[in-house]
């Protein structure tokens, strides 16, 4: 179930972290629609089982009462998962010199900081995603370390020159090596300015 959520979950279409005057904070809530929609089926899958349970019986043929037990336990299990999605907020607040996240999920809170200094570059990312039956470009600017999980998402959109825009102003504003990332050739990464190509690249 984690797995599937953390697919509904990221990449949000649209979202940026400003850089500027610090401390710069951002909150990011992803999936909201689909957590919505899963609560949904949740809540028909409980009813399915309120209504199996209390009749003695099952809409489920062949099955009798298991049948409003399995209801029962598909809608629970739905419905956590649907609260899970709605309740993930992830909230940057970059100071000076360290990076703090912190990530609030239905029942547990993590929070940890970074020193700066220790990330590599910025990231520049393109990658294809499926929403609302089409097929869209999303454009992910990352903060990138060599531990994945201190990778941190700083912009989000489907607009290809805001994202140009935000690499720079975040490489300049941090001092890091703004670095491109082309799913058609992982091992390349290019410096946008002066057009050089690196043979590193984020892992």
């Amino acid at each position: 179930m984690a797995r599937l959520s953390a697919q509904f979950t990221a990449p949000a279409l649209e979202w940026r972290v400003d850089p500027g005057n610090r401390p710069t904070i951002a909150a990011r809530r992803d999936g909201q629609g689909i957590g919505a929609l899963i609560l949904a089926i949740a809540v028909a899958w409980l009813a399915v089982a309120g209504r199996d349970l209390a009749a003695g019986g099952s809409t489920i043929a062949g099955l009798g009462v298991a049948g409003g037990y399995l209801s029962l336990g598909i809608g629970t299990t739905l419905a956590l998962w649907g609260c899970r999605v709605l309740t993930r907020r992830q909230t940057i607040r970059i100071d000076h010199d360290v990076i703090h996240v912190r990530l609030e999920q239905l029942f547990w809170i993590t929070s940890w900081s970074e020193p700066l200094a220790h990330y590599r570059g910025v990231v520049w990312r393109s990658l294809p995603i499926r929403r609302h039956r089409t097929w869209r470009t999303v454009h992910l600017i990352d903060l990138w370390h060599q531990d994945a999980d201190r990778t941190v998402t700083l912009f989000s959109s489907t607009d290809e020159r805001a994202a140009q825009d935000f690499w720079a102003a975040w490489a300049r504003d941090l001092g890091l090596a703004p670095i491109r990332w082309r799913p058609a050739d992982p091992d390349t990464l290019a410096d946008p300015d002066t057009e050089l190509v690196a043979t590193r690249r984020p892992t």
